[in-house]
């Protein structure tokens, strides 16, 4: 059996400029100025960012540039 969710309600969506926004319901409001944006699909999923980097680092695809060719280190005198 799969649980639910904790809570389910509607938030409105408005533009501010040229950008989209939500206002959730107050039982749903961050108690920070940023949050974590997930998409998966047609589903966006809103989580309290921790600016944690270690799922960053931990990544595959961090710092991946496909096709790109590294040059070789360059000898250099050392620094004294």
């Amino acid at each position: 059996m799969t649980k639910g969710p904790d809570y389910r309600d509607y938030a409105r969506l408005f533009c501010s400029g040229r950008s989209q926004a939500a206002h959730p319901p107050a039982t749903c409001q961050f108690e920070t100025s940023e949050v974590e944006a997930i998409k998966e699909g047609d589903q966006v999923t809103l989580r309290r960012s921790d600016k944690n980097w270690s799922a960053y680092f931990d990544s595959r695809s961090r710092g991946c540039l496909p096709g790109r060719r590294q040059p070789p280190f360059a000898e250099r005198d050392e620094i004294r």
